[in-house]
């Protein structure tokens, strides 16, 4: 495979790669995606700044083994779904249903 081309087709390895590896791999990965602390990304990312972004990272590390897809088993995610599909809807100015989650809200 040639550098910057993505396989499409891959099987589970037998060995699974080392730490150094795989961080170079997705380090990899990473050196194709657009630039979006620069504030000229429209629409798509938005970066607060760094001193909001270590307090994200912290947050999406409280929560990072959950599983979103069944809010039975983890409500505490539903219960943020819905509050951040409110306040998205509030400020697109969109309908509303008090019961509406990610999978559902733009319907």
């Amino acid at each position: 495979m040639k550098s910057g081309e993505v396989e499409t087709e891959m099987k589970i390895p037998a060995v699974g790669l080392s730490k150094g590896d795989l961080r170079e791999r997705l380090r990899a990965f990473q050196g194709r995606d657009h630039e979006m602390r620069g504030g000229r990304m429209f629409g798509h990312a938005f970066f607060a700044g760094d001193r909001e972004r270590s307090v994200v990272e912290e947050a999406y590390t409280w929560f990072l083994w959950e599983n979103a897809l069944d809010p039975l088993l983890f409500p505490s995610l539903l219960e943020l779904e819905r509050e951040v599909v409110s306040m998205a809807r509030e400020h697109l100015r969109g309908p509303g249903s008090k019961t509406a989650n990610c999978r559902r809200a733009w319907r």
